[in-house]
């Protein structure tokens, strides 16, 4: 199975010190992309974050286009990984549906999900990307098209093992280590997702990886 990313000169560190060293590289191929720094300060929502996501809905369709028929899996640079079972679990929770999205509290996650490849999931991100300036950013477009237009998308959200902390802090961003209590050991994947500035990404992707390690 296929995995499409990207990442920007901002967080080369997060996607060789996170990604890459624990990236299941036996259980799926790595396609990878890095793109010009379009956002300078490299914070969520922050100038130049839209022109970055323009360039991952173009990853995500280039692996759409290239594996009609098949599964393909897209997720941020800001994710690393505790295999193995990645991706037979990953098959498994996806079952019969057309796409499974990591889970964002009240929301489809645009930052990890897997899903089958047909024309109909590259007309949705190609209207995502063709709206995206209508947007705040690529996933409230996600979020938009999946209720209004595409509808018989058949979505879901995947388990607690494709783990954000956020789903700790009652879906609340978080930007201090101080109240951390990490309570479910037995995830497959966590994305630094919820906090903002790549400094608070590997303070929490740090402190993840710490106790997992502990545990195995």
């Amino acid at each position: 199975m296929n995995f499409y990313t990207f990442y920007t000169p901002s967080h080369e560190y997060i996607y060789e010190e996170f990604f890459i060293k624990s990236f299941p590289h036996n259980e799926l191929t790595l396609h990878s992309s890095k793109f010009d720094q379009l956002c300078e300060s490299a914070s969520y929502r922050d100038h130049g974050w839209k022109d970055t996501m323009f360039h991952k809905m173009d990853t995500v369709i280039h692996g759409l286009e290239s594996n009609i028929g098949d599964l393909i899996i897209h997720g941020d640079c800001d994710i690393q990984f505790f295999p193995p079972g990645l991706k037979d679990t990953l098959i498994q929770e996806l079952g019969d549906y057309d796409i499974a999205f990591q889970d964002d509290g009240t929301r489809y996650c645009a930052g990890f999900f897997v899903c089958r490849s047909s024309k109909l999931m590259i007309d949705l991100f190609q209207d995502i990307k063709s709206n995206l300036h209508k947007f705040p950013d690529d996933q409230e477009a996600l979020q938009y098209f999946l209720k209004y237009k595409y509808k018989s998308i058949n979505c879901k959200v995947l388990s607690y093992k494709f783990y954000t902390y956020a789903s700790e802090t009652n879906w609340q961003c978080y930007n201090s280590l101080d109240k951390i209590n990490f309570t479910k050991k037995d995830i497959l994947m966590h994305h630094a997702n919820y906090t903002i500035g790549v400094d608070n990404k590997i303070s929490i992707m740090n402190h993840i990886r710490d106790n997992i390690m502990c545990i195995k």
